[in-house]
């Protein structure tokens, strides 16, 4: 359908007229007046929801990265935790501390439990610790059952002179759940804290 434009008549001589005429004047400049033409005059106005639907779109993916970069930043600290109370509890071997108190696992589990303070669960904590005439004779590889949890651990802590290899896991279960079901079909991760060394000539 074709608007066209009503040429202007004179209306001199008082307001109403003035305004009838600049409103045909600017009904011409604006062109003949279609369907389409209406409506892509009027569409540009309606905005008002559009910041609404960009945040719904935008939301959900920062929300995935900023909870991914939280876990990783807690994972990656924790981590550093077992490290440091590995080292710990492996030097009460290395030294001897633990041999010569009867080569009993309590000072051992005791060390780690207070280094990994309340971040880790104590109660959680795994660990392996095995002793050979030489490093040749000791395997690293980490066998787990379908719970997470260490297979075919002891605890050796070796002779003077003897390698020992310590490992000590934790099956760290996810604090976002969402996250560990991305990451994780079990919602959850084994850290592991690995340290090989020869005992000390302790006497």
């Amino acid at each position: 359908m074709l608007i066209t434009a009503i040429p202007p008549r004179s209306r001199t001589g008082s307001f109403g007229g003035f305004l009838m005429d600049w409103c045909a004047r600017r009904r011409a400049d604006l062109g003949p007046v279609t369907a389409r033409t209406a409506v892509a005059r009027v569409l540009p106005r309606g905005r008002r929801g559009a910041t609404a639907v960009e945040f719904a779109l935008v939301f959900p993916i920062f929300m995935l990265f900023t909870g991914m970069i939280m876990e990783n930043g807690i994972l990656l600290f924790q981590q550093a935790m077992l490290d440091n109370a590995t080292a710990d509890a492996a030097r009460l071997i290395r030294t001897g501390q633990i041999q010569l108190a009867g080569g009993a696992a309590t000072p051992f589990t005791t060390q780690l439990c207070n280094d990994v303070g309340l971040l880790i669960p104590c109660a959680n904590i795994q660990y392996n610790v095995r002793a050979a005439a030489t490093f040749a004779g000791l395997s690293n590889t980490v066998t787990t059952d379908g719970n997470g949890k260490l297979t075919n651990t002891q605890f050796t802590p070796g002779t003077p002179g003897q390698d020992v290899l310590v490992q000590v896991a934790w099956n760290r279960p996810y604090i976002i759940p969402w996250v560990g079901n991305i990451v994780s079909s079990s919602g959850s991760s084994l850290m592991i804290s690995t340290i090989a060394f020869r005992n000390e000539l302790y006497q």
